[in-house]
Parts: structure tokens; sequence; C-alpha cells
């Protein structure tokens, strides 16, 4: 959680009165053993010494189910995990992390899924299966990428990657070209990752198209046996996919704004 910001732990209701008192917070992450102080009378109390600006989010941990009269006592309800990508996403919603990626996706809220709908159906047409979000974590270095530029509204500049192992570049060249893998050289797979590149971006030019916004795509800049730098969360996304018979591979999205004259790292906030 301290990535997110400032962190404040309490061990019962009654001392979290007590901390909210001296120090308040904006956003309220409860548990349910407080000890004499029950989370609803917790809730209220936090409520009463802040009125309108706090953020409480029930935790539930393993069997319990949500109260009923939940939804009105709180601002959300999640359930406790010690998986760190699904905490991670369980307190995604309630938490804000400035960035151009971040200022985009308030003004395209389906950004990701335009990404990633591009990505998969692309790849699935190749395939003739769906291509999947991958669950392996390890460290992934790709052999061939391409990254392409989409210039947005004349404000956003975005950096669409296709980043392939060799492994995946193999086949997925073998399938586009209809060639054996012994036949092909380094070549084939570099010019085969940014023709992906291509038809991904296509579809994602067609989807703004659709929202009557203005999009302009570059060429893919090619490159072999480069290092990839994934970008942090207020700059851009990172999506991981398997890919049937040839391991996994990456997308990347980064984004600018040209609005901004210099571009900082992002702070981290909890809001």
């Amino acid at each position: 959680m301290e990535r997110y910001g400032t962190l404040m732990m309490a061990e019962s209701g009654a001392a979290g009165i007590a901390m909210f008192k001296r120090s308040p917070v904006r956003l309220v992450f409860m548990g349910g053993d407080l000890g004499v102080v029950t989370p609803e009378r917790l809730t209220q109390k936090i409520r009463d010494l802040r009125p309108g600006g706090v953020k409480i989010v029930r935790i539930l941990d393993r069997g319990q189910t949500a109260d009923p009269l939940a939804k009105e006592l709180y601002d959300g309800v999640m359930p406790r995990s010690y998986v760190p990508d699904a905490f991670r996403a369980a307190i995604r919603p309630y938490i804000f992390i400035p960035g151009p990626f971040t200022g985009l996706t308030a003004e395209i809220p389906e950004l990701r899924d335009i990404v990633s709908s591009a990505v998969t159906q692309v790849f699935g047409m190749m395939f003739d299966s769906d291509i999947v979000p991958s669950q392996e974590d390890a460290a992934l270095a790709p052999d061939f990428s391409a990254v392409l530029e989409i210039a947005l509204q004349d404000r956003w500049v975005m950096d669409l990657g296709v980043h392939l192992p060799k492994a995946a570049a193999l086949a997925a060249t073998a399938k586009m070209l209809g060639m054996p893998e012994s036949d092909l050289g380094d070549e084939e797979c570099l010019s085969v990752a940014g023709e992906l590149g291509n038809l991904i971006t296509g579809r994602a030019h067609a989807r703004f198209r659709e929202r009557s916004l203005k999009s302009v795509c570059s060429l893919p800049k090619l490159e072999q046996g480069g290092t990839y730098t994934s970008p942090d969360e207020g700059n851009g996304l990172v999506q991981r996919y398997a890919l049937p018979g040839g391991g996994d591979f990456i997308i990347s999205l980064t984004v600018q704004d040209r609005t901004v004259s210099s571009q900082p790292a992002p702070a981290v906030a909890a809001a």
C-alpha cells in the first residue's frame, strides 16, 4: 500500500477514531475485527468527523459476504487478498496516480479495452483461437520490437509497442507467412513484428474514429535485441499475453501530453 501514499494503521476501532482525529485522511480501508467499536459505528464516527470528505472501503475476509446495507454505508467493498496482483487490482478503483496516461483515460475511459480488443482480434484471427492475458510474472526479454506513434486530438502522443521474444516471433511469423519456423530468419521476424504493430494500431485507429477522435498513426520503428522498459503506471500500461505454441509476448502503451512542456515522474497519491 505504501507505494500509493502515506499509510497509517490502527489495531482497533477505538484507536482508529483517535488516529483519525489527529490526522484526518481521505481514504480508509476498514476490516472487521475492530474490538468494541463495530465497523458500522466507526464508519459513522469518521463521517461525522469529516463529512463528505472521506472514502471508506470495507475489506471482507474469506467467507464473509457484504451486508445488504453495505452499498449505502460504504464507498466500496473488496475481498482481502494476500496475492499482490489481486490486491492491486482490487484497490485500483480507489487510487489516483497522476500522469498523462491517467489524464488520457479520464478522457477515454475505455482506452485499455480498445488496446486489448485490438490485440486479441489481430492475434485471434491469425491463430484461430482466443489470446488471453498471461498469468506468468517472470521477466520477459523481447528479441524483436516494433513501436508505432499515435497522435490523438493534437494533444496526446501514444507509443504502442509490440515486444516479441524469439519463440513468439517465430510462431507469429510462421502463421503470417505460411512458412515452417525452420525456414525463418531474424529479418522475417522483425518485419512481422512491424506488421503486427500496423494491424493493432489500425484497429485502435478505427475505434478512435468511431468516437470522432482525430488520430494519426506512424510507421513502425523496428528494433532487434533491444532493452524493454516498462512505463510507470501513471504514464502507460503493459499487457502480457500468452501465444498458443509461442509463449508470452508484451504490448506496451506509453503516453505523453503535448500541453505539458516537461513531464517529471508522477507523484503518487491516495484519493
